[in-house]
Formats: structure tokens, sequence, C-alpha cells
């Protein structure tokens, strides 16, 4: 079951199973709601629910005829897209969530968003580095000449550079009083260059923001927070594009292989199969590269695993979210290019792929049972079968 999902659009539809009791708690389909009837009722059985359960067989076949919403809902049924709004805005305001529902891009489905909390809280924005001058001096000007949200602080960890330039530039960006410079000394962890970064941090709110990332839209750190204040929410990831404008994170999906980014590689124009790289949604795991937690919840989790010095920290930080029943939200609405792996490399020598293979067997040992029973978050009928990435598609039979 996915709430955000559902927020969306109504991707449960019509043939749903709703036990008596829950029917009788909630009542019948609502006349205001005529055209999203049932996407109104799966909203108001989902809010008292003790469990609600996916079977994942084709049981039924949707018939498209004249004027159904099957053959294409902007000419037959334009109303329902606004039965819809009416549906999600009630939805939320019976779980007292403030936030404004309008279209998303395509008729159907619905933009949420959430507000920021009334006193507008600190969010520290934490960006290891080492040298790469030129990508890092991107990635802040990027965050300071685009954000529109001003309770922000920048908290560059430096790691073991050499160059001159580096800490000069170090200097001279301070001037700004949002931006200061903290010091992690010894080898590369990621893992404890975050820990040591949140730390030094003052926000209530941390984005965990790679170096190589350029920031594309404006009110992206209004976008993030307000999902990351609600009570359910423990992390939210976005949308990141590789410099050709190809898509390079649309979420994590757990894989054979530990794990996958979804709609890898797609153009930046390709909504996706259903348009599940547009539609924001709650998944498994996101990448930090650009992630937003609440400080509280990084506390209770302890931080970053730090025996993961490179690879999957992110997918465990989030499983162990998921642990503890919060929700990790990934969000279309915000964009960033990652011009991915500039300031460390790649896994090329002996030594990196040792290490690699060692970060595998952690994960296949902490999160063994997640492995065994496959990501909740995707259907067992699609194929996940490309390289390094999922499309979620239909599997192609001959």
């Amino acid at each position: 079951f996915n709430l955000d999902l559902l927020r969306n659009n109504n991707y449960i539809c019509h043939m749903l199973t709703v036990r008596r009791g829950v029917l009788d708690q909630v009542g019948l389909l609502d006349p205001a709601c005529d055209g999203a009837q049932d996407h109104d009722l799966t909203l108001r059985v989902s809010e008292c629910a003790r469990h609600i359960h996916h079977v994942p067989k084709i049981l039924y076949h949707w018939r498209v005829s004249a004027g159904s919403t099957a053959g294409g809902i902007e000419d037959s049924k334009p109303y329902a897209t606004l039965a819809g709004i009416r549906a999600v805005e009630n939805h939320l305001s019976r779980l007292g969530l403030s936030a404004t529902v309008d279209q998303a891009r395509r008729p159907a489905t619905y933009r949420v968003r959430y507000r920021v909390p009334e006193d507008e809280p600190l969010v520290s924005i934490v960006i290891p580095n080492k040298d790469s001058l030129s990508v890092l001096r991107q990635c802040v000007d990027s965050i300071l000449d685009k954000s529109t949200y001003d309770a922000y602080e920048i908290v560059i960890v430096e790691n073991n550079s050499t160059e001159v330039e580096t800490f000069a530039y170090y200097e001279e960006v301070a001037k700004d009083a949002r931006v200061r410079c903290v010091f992690f000394d010894g080898p590369f962890n990621f893992s404890k260059i975050i820990n040591q970064g949140v730390e030094a941090a003052k926000g209530e709110y941390c984005i965990l923001l790679n170096n190589d990332t350029e920031v594309i839209t404006p009110d992206w750190i209004e976008t993030m927070l307000g999902l990351c204040a609600r009570q359910d929410v423990g992390a939210v990831g976005v949308k990141l594009y590789y410099p050709d404008d190809t898509i390079q994170h649309a979420g994590i999906g757990i894989a054979p292989s530990v794990a996958a980014c979804l709609h890898q590689s797609l153009p930046r124009s390709d909504a996706g199969y259903f348009a599940l790289n547009d539609a924001q949604q709650d998944l498994s795991a996101v990448t930090a590269a650009c992630m937003m937690t609440k400080r509280s919840a990084f506390e209770q989790v302890g931080g970053m695993t730090e025996d993961l010095a490179v690879a999957f920290n992110d997918l465990d930080y989030c499983l162990k979210l998921r642990e503890l029943d919060y929700l990790v939200v990934y969000t279309p609405e915000v964009e960033l290019y990652h011009y991915e792996s500039l300031s460390r490399g790649s896994e090329d020598t002996a030594e990196k792929v040792t290490r690699f293979l060692r970060e595998i067997a952690y994960m296949n040992d902490r999160w063994a049972e997640y492995y065994a029973s496959g990501d909740p978050y995707l259907n067992i009928n699609l194929s996940r079968s490309e390289p390094g990435s999922y499309y979620f598609r239909l599997p192609h039979k001959d």
C-alpha cells in the first residue's frame, strides 16, 4: 500500500474489497465526490483500516467503452479531476494535514503541496567535499542563487583536499553567514563524514547533498520540508538528472544485486510506466545524493552505518527508517542535476572492488529478510531484468 501514491492518483481503482465493519465506520459513496467517488472511498478506508493488502494477480479487465474514463478522462469526464482534488483535500483535512491540492501534470493526478511549518525551521545542507572546486562552487552557487527558502545553512564537510584553491574558496564562501566549513580527518568514509556533518549542523532538518549536484527547482527546500515535517515521514528524495537530461534517480528499488535506481537513463520527458517517475510516492529508499531527513529520525536510527564507507549507506539508512515505520517519500517536483561521482571516481581498483563486495555482503546479511520477501513497493509482475535500472514494464514474451 502506497499512501502518497494514492494521494497523487487513484491507483487502486475499482477492484476493492472492504470489511463491512470498516464501511459502516466510514460510510458509503459520497455524492459530493461524484466522478472520483471510488477514490474518495478508498482514501476514507485508508484512514482507519488496520491492514491493506494487494493481491498481485490479474483478477479482472477494465473494458474501454464510449465515454468511459478508460478511454481518456480529458474528453469523457473532465469534472472527475475536480472531484478527485476535492476527495484528496477532504482526506488531508480529516488528518489535520495543512496542504494545497492542484491538478498535476496529467488529468486525474494531483500535486499535494504540504505547507512548511509556521516557525520556518532551520534546514542544514550537509555537503561532503574533496577538492573539485569548480564542481563544489557550482553546487553552492545554485543553492545561494536559486533557493527561495531563507532559513537554511550550508555545512561543507572537508575531507582530504590538497589544492590551495579549495581552502581559499572555503574562506571566501564562508563570508556568507549561511555557509561554514567543518573538517573530517581520516580516510574517505561517506557515512562518517555525513554523521559528523549532521552532528555539526544546527538545523532540525538536514539535506544530505553531494557536491556534484546543481539545483534546478527554486522552491526545492520548501517542497521537501513540507513533506519531511509530516510525522509519518523519515526521509524525502528527489528527481535527479544526468547532464544529458536523462534520469539518474527517481527512487531506489531493492534488487538481487542489492539495489537499482528506478527509471534510470529514461529521457527527462518520459514519465515512465504508468507515469510512476512523475508521481509523488512512497518507496523503500532514495539516494543521499539529495535527501532530506529529520534530525530526530537520524539520531533515532543511529545515523549512517559507518561499516558502509562508500556504497549502500543511503539504502541502509532508508531501510532503518522503514524498520521503524517511517515513510520514505520520493517527490518528482524537486529536480537537480547530478554529475555523478565526479569528485571520488569509479570503483576501478582491486582494493575498491574488495571493499564493495564487503558492503554487498553486509547488506545481504543485515537485510536478508527484506531481500527474501522482495521490495514491497515493486509489483512482482513487472520486469526488473534491465541491468542497473528498473523501468517498470510488463516482461516481454516471445
